[in-house]
């Protein structure tokens, strides 16, 4: 159900979990995620890929926390380091999918961690709102650090072979988000949009 790489291992708990919030496992966010992970792996990063439509519907619907694969899910997030949430935008906001599994993690599961939020959306002004949604979310878990948001336009984000190809200008921005998931300190960031030119 996950893809884990190098994650919790001997005790360890400094390992990021990845969250794809589409139920496409061909998704444009999905891709950003991959890419995103790929480049922590490359730096011998613990991770570990949980992705929505890979759930039961019925505990995600019910919240049923017994369920092995919520109970793996939330274990995860409470040894992780930092939580990286992925998701088109659907009307506006996040996806509900992914709403559903993360009203699933304990308040207290991402005191004083790190979170970034990757979105992708067809138009700049649907991030407006979804940039508000994720403020509150996070600020509900009460994190210690809140990474800038990597939010791409869907024409920003090209497929070659089955992976994501991404301009230089892209490049960048995703290299930065790696680095500070990486920080070792709390620190607030401000949002960094790109879009199409």
């Amino acid at each position: 159900m996950s893809q884990s790489t190098g994650f919790g291992q001997d005790g360890a708990s400094a390992g990021v979990v990845f969250v794809a919030g589409s139920p496409s496992a061909d998704s444009r966010s999905q891709k950003l995620l991959l890419h995103l992970q790929e480049r922590l792996n490359q730096r011998s990063v613990g991770t570990q890929l949980f992705a929505v439509r890979d759930f039961p519907g019925q505990a995600l619907i019910g919240a049923d926390t017994t369920a092995p694969a919520v109970k793996q899910f939330v274990d995860a997030v409470k040894l992780a380091r930092a939580i990286v949430l992925a998701t088109p935008v659907y009307k506006a906001t996040y996806a509900g999918a992914l709403k559903a599994l993360i009203d699933l993690i304990p308040q207290d599961a991402l005191v004083g961690k790190s979170a970034l939020a990757v979105a992708t959306a067809r138009e700049p002004a649907h991030f407006i709102t979804t940039r508000r949604a994720f403020d509150d979310l996070f600020a509900f878990f009460r994190l210690g650090r809140t990474l800038r948001p990597v939010f791409l336009l869907d024409a920003q984000v090209h497929s070659e072979a089955g992976r994501a190809i991404f301009d230089a200008e892209v490049e960048v921005l995703l290299s930065t988000a790696a680095d500070e998931l990486l920080l070792p300190q709390p620190a607030q960031t401000r949002a960094l949009k790109f879009h199409a030119r």
